[in-house]
């Protein structure tokens, strides 16, 4: 994105003014007030609208004025656009108008929130900013107010890991984890529900226990009573039962043989399946085989290697602290030395003592040259043992971070190593439910065969059916004329037995009922189970990994632009595990509140700058990486700082930058200055 003007009327200070925003470099210069912040808070408000509590309308439109308004035109990858906002002033408040924006020459006119909607998708930034308060992709990418960046460097622990989870996005992990505790609640909630549907669980296996009792008595006493009747009735029903083959026999003859073909086309199918299940197995059985290959178990244990990993560190850590002895030994002796060669120097023009006036004798002078020049080289020969042990101290700290950076190699490798060994495990499952379903299909098989067989032999004996079909029938007549003789005297026992049997259908209908709340139960239980120990603690695992991660890029990138803005050997500066920035000095932590003014802003400014890069490499769409916006960056710095900056700019190689200085000397480090004054209203002058 580059931004090619800007136009305000009744914005702040401004009646009426036109910016021109050439490419490259460009200082916003003039005296504190003049109204170049105003500028770029135009520019915010161009794209974004009002944001409660960060900008409103009574801080930008102009007092007295009635109406305002800001023109923005902007190119991204080539194009260019053109947004309109405008304010208006209604009784006591101030309130957003309808805008516009030109797009491919085509004027739209939009809402204040349609605006906003369409300039976060033309910026490639993500659609949930639509909802908040603060545009923080664009106020910790292109402009961030200097003080605004150190009261995030100030901020206790907790509220800076929410303001950053905010800006990149990790909020949410957050709310995942919210829902599934309100999800774990409510299911724990049904299993005290279900407990309580099955609490009479026992009771009615017993009333079933007894009902059975009595049908069985009941059933005994039928048979008792009327024993030939039961002999008639199964007689009679085998009879009909072959009766009702025969008849289904002669009329669907020619269904069954359709029913032949279509059972020959399906025992097909099923042996395609049969076949292609074999297929699957033999593909899972050489992952497999091909895992088992793999799996080489590491020599060492995780908890080995992490121990070696710190124990490292600690070394590493002594080896820095003995460097610096030798450094400080180093500067104490090239500071004797430069006051020998003071006096070697003051001997030289040396005629008269300044205490007794007296002339100097030549051998006095002699002397003390002398003894200087060994103090020199005494001092010369220490600053070359402790250059040496110094190199030798750092060869050391070098191989051992050769080491420990084998032994992290050795930790992923384990942790490859784990995950190999699960994918054979989940192979090993697979092939067992592969072979249960290659087991089930061949007893399909079977069965449709035994099926087909017995359709054959229907069909071949379908000439005989009708000869056959009489035969039977009369069968029938026969045993029905007996089993009425008989029937009459089994009617009160039958009747008995049946309202047995009612009784224990209507149990069993209710026990089968706390079968399925048991098995609702069961699935429940698993549920919780799987969301409290595996589900939950996977998201917070998720959300350590990529705060893990945005932190080891944050800390060398901050690193860098702070090594780069203060150039002191003795003053280094890293991120703790809640990204606050750690100064050490001279081998000792010092607070941020501690440091100079410049050091203090080059702080910010380089926690700004990374922050800056971390959200570019971490938003791929983001249209605004090659445009910054920095607001009073060099307050407190000393010129040595400001050329400091000159190198932190050329660094960047940004598409265009803007800066907002009063320092004069940063005139000289950019490509365009445009001069902005303010009598009683603000005036621009490229």
């Amino acid at each position: 994105m580059r931004i090619i003007f800007v136009e305000l009327e009744n914005i702040r200070s401004y009646e009426k003014a036109t910016l021109c925003f050439p490419k490259g470099s460009v200082l916003l210069s003039g005296d504190i007030g003049a109204g170049k912040s105003t500028l770029l808070y135009a520019v915010e408000f161009a794209l974004f609208g009002l944001l409660r509590g960060e900008l409103s309308g009574s801080m930008l439109l102009r007092h007295g004025a009635q109406k305002g308004s800001v023109k923005l035109a902007f190119e991204i990858n080539q194009k260019e656009y053109i947004i309109h906002r405008t304010l208006k002033r209604i009784k006591n408040r101030i309130e957003q108008d309808e805008g516009s924006l030109v797009v491919h020459g085509l004027k739209q006119h939009a809402t204040a929130t349609e605006l906003k909607t369409q300039i976060i998708d033309l910026l490639g930034y993500p659609k949930n900013l639509l909802t908040k308060n603060k545009n923080l992709i664009y106020r910790y990418t292109v402009y961030t107010p200097q003080e605004e960046m150190k009261r995030i460097i100030y901020e206790d622990a907790e509220t800076r890991i929410m303001i950053l989870r905010k800006v990149f996005d990790l909020e949410k992990y957050k709310h995942i984890q919210d829902n599934s505790l309100i999800m774990l609640r409510w299911v724990k909630e049904q299993q005290k529900i279900l407990e309580g549907m099955l609490q009479n669980e026992q009771e009615k296996k017993q009333q079933q226990e007894a009902t059975n009792k009595l049908l069985k008595e009941a059933q005994e006493n039928y048979a008792l009573i009327i024993p030939e009747l039961q002999k008639m009735q199964q007689v009679l029903e085998a009879q009909k039962k072959e009766v009702q083959k025969y008849e289904l026999l002669i009329k669907s003859l020619h269904e069954k043989k359709q029913e032949y073909s279509a059972i020959t086309a399906f025992i097909s199918s099923k042996k395609e399946q049969q076949k292609n299940l074999q297929q699957e197995k033999e593909r899972i059985k050489k992952i497999s085989e091909q895992l088992t290959t793999d799996i080489t178990k590491p020599l060492e244990s995780k908890e080995a290697i992490q121990q070696k990993i710190t124990d490292l560190e600690n070394h590493i850590q002594e080896k820095y602290s003995l460097i610096h002895e030798q450094l400080q030994i180093r500067a104490t002796q090239a500071t004797l030395q430069e006051q020998s060669n003071a006096v070697l120097k003051k001997l030289e023009s040396l005629s008269l003592c300044p205490l007794c006036l007296q002339n100097v004798p030549h051998e006095h002078k002699i002397n003390i040259q002398q003894k200087e020049q060994q103090n020199i080289g005494q001092c010369n020969k220490l600053i070359h043992q402790s250059n040496e042990k110094a190199n030798v101290l750092k060869s050391e700290r070098e191989l051992l971070q050769q080491q420990q950076k084998q032994a992290q190699n050795s930790l992923q490798t384990l942790m490859v190593y784990e995950l190999k060994q699960k994918h054979l495990f989940e192979s090993e499952e697979r092939l067992k439910q592969l072979q249960q379903q290659e087991k089930d299909l061949q007893e399909q098989i079977i069965s449709l065969e035994k099926n087909k067989t017995a359709l054959e032999l229907i069909i071949k004996e379908s000439e005989n059916l009708e000869k056959q079909y009489r035969e039977q029938k009369q069968k029938v007549d026969d045993a029905q004329n007996n089993y009425q003789n008989i029937l009459v005297q089994s009617t009160k026992a039958q009747g008995q037995v049946k309202t047995y049997q009612q009784q224990l259908k209507i149990i069993e209908e209710e026990l089968e009922k706390k079968k399925i709340f048991r098995k609702k139960l069961e699935q429940y239980q698993h549920l919780s189970h799987w969301m409290q120990n595996h589900f939950i603690p996977l998201i917070e695992t998720v959300e350590k990994h990529m705060m893990a991660t945005i932190h080891l890029t944050f800390n060398e990138v901050f690193q860098k632009w702070f090594s780069m803005l203060v150039d002191d050997e003795y003053m280094t500066a890293r991120l703790d595990d809640v990204f606050t920035p750690i100064i050490e000095q001279n081998g000792h932590e010092t607070e941020v509140n501690s440091l100079s003014g410049g050091e203090r802003t080059a702080c910010a400014l380089a926690y700004r700058l990374a922050l800056n890069t971390v959200i570019n490499d971490l938003l791929n769409t983001i249209q605004t990486k090659k445009l910054l916006i920095l607001d009073e960056p060099t307050d407190g710095f000393s010129s040595q700082q400001l050329d400091k900056l000159r190198d932190v700019l050329q660094e960047l190689n940004m598409q265009q930058l803007i800066m907002v200085s009063h320092e004069s000397k940063v005139e000289s480090f950019v490509d365009h200055v445009i001069k902005v004054h303010k009598d009683h209203t603000s005036r621009v002058f490229s």
